[in-house]
């Protein structure tokens, strides 16, 4: 259910029935979203997975090597982690491909 906004101006009395929708559509929100959230949103009568276990995990991984420290004893970075390094050669990488002429790195 798509809630649809109510426009109060200043003195206006509110009654039972405003608060009633403003509650409905609390409710039928916070359901819709426990369904997202759960998986169990139904499509042609059968259960929808939205995110597996194992997607989960991946992405777990995925953020951990993103963020992984490193140590950088030669004091070339100022990135503290893996993907900030990764930019900054990036970065650098861009910068000569510019001076020798575009498109020579690519």
């Amino acid at each position: 259910m798509k809630y649809k906004k109510q426009s109060f101006v200043d003195n206006q009395t509110l009654e039972a029935k405003h608060l009633n929708h403003m509650e409905d559509g609390i409710e039928a929100n916070a359901e819709e979203l426990e369904k997202k959230l759960t998986g169990s949103i139904e499509e042609d009568g059968d259960p929808v997975t939205l995110v597996t276990e194992e997607d989960l995990n991946n992405a777990v991984a995925e953020l951990e090597g993103k963020m992984t420290a490193i140590t950088d004893e030669g004091g070339y970075f100022a990135s503290e982690n893996i993907e900030g390094a990764l930019q900054e050669i990036g970065a650098e990488l861009s910068g000569i491909n510019t001076l020798l002429g575009t498109g020579v790195l690519e």
